[in-house]
């Protein structure tokens, strides 16, 4: 009976892929400056917190770093997905510096997210990216508390000559790869990263019409084999990062990321 139900919840999660959005509005009931993280993950084997926003666990928490803040919302043209943001750099003071992670943990399973294409898209605006080396932005994980397995991210680096220019990579696994046009604090993009079990491959794109057919990606990095099924969204909060974060989608098409 029970491999009978997981048949089921595979069949009904791939039909939901070709149809609808398989995740949207994950910032329902928050409200700006409201603390994001419900939970924290304090073990990588701790019982799931589905559909919720927590600290991910890390084996050497940063002393001082607390949840992120929520913040104003964030808007783009033709991108349906509403509602506040995470205020970026608001994990850290003066006495903490590093990364903070927060996982929105969708399923507990290992094997239904596991097959086809994913696409995550989010909307982003730095004030400032601080730091000339390439630092994780936001992505998807096989780990539903954080703890790793990361399979797909978006990372951002600071121009080396300019303050107010950035560049957006991907990360399938191990190696980044950069789009090789420069962005601008100060401005709202849509970012939409997919990944591929077919080819092993994670693709970025920066502000697509989402009206139209898939485009060619700015980027693609297909270092590895993707066979770990996904779990969890991830955001990483970084002290040099100043900004916002937001209106998360995840789709099982192209098609489902348009209103």
């Amino acid at each position: 009976m029970k491999k009978i139900a997981i048949i089921a919840l595979a069949a009904a999660i791939s039909a939901s892929m070709s149809a609808q959005p398989l995740k949207q509005n994950i910032m329902a009931g928050y409200n700006v400056s409201d603390v994001l993280e419900k939970y924290v993950y304090t073990d990588k084997n701790d019982a799931i917190h589905a559909d919720t926003w927590c600290a991910g666990y890390v084996s050497s928490p940063i002393e001082y770093a607390t949840s992120p803040v929520v913040g104003e919302p964030l808007t783009y043209a033709g991108y349906g997905e509403s509602g506040p943001s995470i205020l970026l750099g608001s994990s850290f003071n003066d006495q903490a510096k590093g990364r903070r992670v927060s996982v929105y943990s969708i399923t507990e399973d290992s094997k239904t997210l596991r097959g086809g294409q994913l696409y995550l898209s989010f909307l982003v605006n730095f004030e400032n990216v601080g730091t000339k080396s390439q630092s994780p932005l936001a992505g998807l994980s096989a780990s539903y508390t954080g703890a790793g397995g990361n399979r797909g991210t978006v990372y951002v680096r600071r121009d080396a000559e300019r303050r107010d220019t950035y560049y957006f990579g991907v990360r399938l696994i191990e190696e980044t790869v950069d789009c090789p046009q420069a962005f601008h604090t100060g401005e709202t993009y849509l970012v939409v990263l997919k990944i591929d079990y077919m080819t092993s491959r994670a693709s970025l794109f920066v502000n697509p019409d989402l009206s139209a057919a898939e485009p060619q990606p700015c980027a693609v990095s297909a270092d590895g084999t993707l066979k770990h099924a996904i779990r969890s969204i991830i955001v990483r909060d970084y002290h040099n990062y100043d900004g916002r974060i937001g209106n998360f989608r995840l789709a099982g098409t192209w098609a489902d990321l348009a209103d």
